[in-house]
């Protein structure tokens, strides 16, 4: 057995011995402090901008006293050499801001591998490992006496496209399958019974 002190330190902090458990909440830690620095960084240079507007206006008034006033002139420069070490000092924080996102949305992309991976690896390859049981004890019941249960898959989508719709897409798919009795997307036929002020389908 492999000395794994870190991993099992993360096994304890989210109280889980799956190491599917272990990596999405070692990630989902990451993704809470990268989110955090996201908004110190964002606010850093909101202020920072603010600051290079502000000495702006100070080097046109500087700039004002004319080429002879030999202070406004020293502190014109002073402040002009500022502002162009600042404004890289923003593209630099622009650029930690581009990384950390992408860094979030690629961790997000990692969890919900692992998820997969774990749910493939559960005998009804069901994502969610509590109704995973509960269809295991299921089946169980009616396989001693050489039976077998059919299901329902609740599918919950968004948008509304003109074509390729995703009920659309289910049915067929779902109906592909020689398995599948029937589809039923939303209410069906229920709606015909009521009135629009009661049933109101958008279409758009």
């Amino acid at each position: 057995m492999a000395d794994t002190p870190n991993i099992d330190e993360l096994r304890e902090a989210c109280g889980s011995d799956e190491l599917s458990h272990v990596f999405t909440f070692l990630q989902s830690q990451d993704i809470t402090e990268d989110e955090g620095f996201l908004i110190r960084m964002g606010d850093d240079s909101t202020q920072l901008r603010a600051k290079l507007e502000k000495r702006n206006d100070t080097i046109d008034e500087a700039f004002s006293f004319g080429p002879d006033n030999e202070v406004a002139k020293a502190g014109e420069d002073c402040l002009v050499e500022s502002q162009v070490r600042d404004h890289r000092r923003l593209d630099l924080m622009a650029q930690l801001l581009l990384l950390t996102h992408e860094g979030i949305e690629e961790k997000k992309a990692h969890i919900e591998k692992i998820k997969a991976i774990q749910a493939q690896k559960r005998v009804r390859r069901c994502p969610d490992p509590e109704y995973a049981r509960k269809m295991i004890v299921a089946i169980d019941a009616v396989r001693v006496r050489g039976d077998s249960v059919g299901g329902v898959v609740t599918c919950i989508g968004l948008g509304s496209p003109v074509f390729d719709k995703l009920d659309a897409e289910l049915d067929k798919t779902s109906v592909s399958i020689p398995a599948t009795k029937g589809f039923k997307f939303g209410s069906v036929f229920a709606g015909i019974s009521s009135s629009l002020e009661v049933y109101q389908h958008a279409y758009h």
